[in-house]
């Protein structure tokens, strides 16, 4: 028998999955407990409502993000080559794990996206204001809002991933190299 905490996450699994294909109002609760192979009822062991599960899910998938692109970082590299990791890991994320970048569009501009949980604080953007900061404070980066310089990066990466998945053949055709993107940001951001 699986753990508890298995089967919770299968579950936010299958939700994320599902949520890529078919939106939230696609998903009923029944559906991810199907495609997690669970019963019906157990999803309501780990979940109050959808929108419990959508509100978990919101940070369990921020939780990804931020240990996968903190946990490849190195603080002793200087900050330029440490701010490509960073692309490189987030955009590596996207490019394996779709699904995560498909849930934060359509959360970010749906219902569920609640003042609340936007002002809960979560590890991924306290290490994200940190780094962004460091840069700053290290002469790297201009002197703006940490929160400001990571939209920027952030969202190049997100519009990127989206045309490296909808176009990659249109991409390959014309020889377009996406990382030039990164050497954009990177100059756009960077202390003059």
């Amino acid at each position: 028998m699986e753990p508890i905490a298995e089967k919770k996450k299968l579950i936010l699994e299958s939700a994320l999955s599902l949520i890529k294909d078919h939106g939230f109002h696609g998903c009923p609760m029944s559906m991810m407990a199907k495609n997690a192979g669970v019963a019906a009822g157990t999803i309501y062991t780990y979940f109050d409502s959808k929108d419990d599960l959508i509100g978990e899910l919101y940070f369990y998938a921020k939780n990804i993000i931020f240990n996968h692109v903190s946990g490849s970082d190195d603080p002793s590299l200087d900050f330029k080559t440490r701010f490509f990791n960073y692309w490189n890991n987030l955009s590596a994320l996207y490019l394996d794990r779709p699904e995560i970048q498909s849930f934060f569009e359509q959360f970010m501009i749906s219902p569920f996206n609640t003042r609340e949980i936007q002002n809960t604080d979560s590890p991924w953007h306290d290490w994200n204001s940190n780094f962004f900061q460091e840069g700053i404070d290290k002469g790297y980066l201009k002197k703006l809002s940490p929160d400001i310089l990571s939209i920027m990066v952030i969202g190049s990466v997100n519009s990127m991933s989206k045309v490296r998945q909808n176009f990659s053949e249109k991409i390959a055709e014309r020889g377009i190299d996406l990382n030039q993107l990164a050497e954009m940001t990177w100059d756009a951001i960077r202390k003059q």
